[in-house]
């Protein structure tokens, strides 16, 4: 899941080999459209056709996101990747070139434990209430927006992350 992907060809062959060993991949990334300008190319094409062809791609339509009183809309800022449930990197590098062979980036990868999984099922909770739809569906979808922050998982000692916005964590409760 990212915001940004460009200029990673060594992610793209990666990916193809998966793709064609038949990994189901999960794309989940902005799009010029959706982005509403935010961004002037999408992030599918970074993948290359094989193997955007052999993903399933997913989006954040842009009529699901809520808006601030500026006429403003949220932003697809999530980067993460999971390895079915058991493995999560959440980092807030995007995907691209500079990301990966120039800046100073963050990340932190976990492995077991149960966030990998409740991350990983939120995720499948969003895709399945339709918060995240598939880009095929987004195009013809004409549903009502969704004005609601999720948390993508909670745990005491680790950072949260939603879809959209940032939760913020104060005491033992998230807002």
């Amino acid at each position: 899941m990212t915001f940004a992907a460009y200029k990673i060809p060594d992610v793209a062959e990666s990916l193809g080999v998966a793709v064609r060993r038949r990994v189901s991949i999960r794309f989940i990334a902005e799009t010029a459209e959706s982005s509403g300008g935010k961004l002037v190319t999408d992030a599918i094409a970074a993948l290359g056709a094989d193997t955007a062809a052999g993903a399933t791609v997913y989006i954040w339509p842009r009529d699901k996101r809520s808006m601030n009183a500026a006429g403003n809309r949220g932003a697809l800022h999530v980067k993460c990747a999971h390895a079915d449930e058991d493995v999560l990197f959440i980092s807030n590098a995007n995907l691209t070139g500079a990301a990966l062979e120039q800046n100073m980036e963050l990340g932190v990868l976990i492995r077991g434990g149960g966030q990998p999984a409740q991350s990983a099922n939120h995720i499948q909770e969003l895709i399945k209430g339709g918060v995240l739809a598939s880009e095929l569906d987004a195009a013809v979808d004409g549903a009502e927006a969704f004005d609601e922050a999720f948390v993508v998982f909670a745990d005491d000692d680790l950072a949260y992350f939603g879809v959209g916005l940032l939760a913020e964590k104060v005491g033992s409760t998230v807002k």
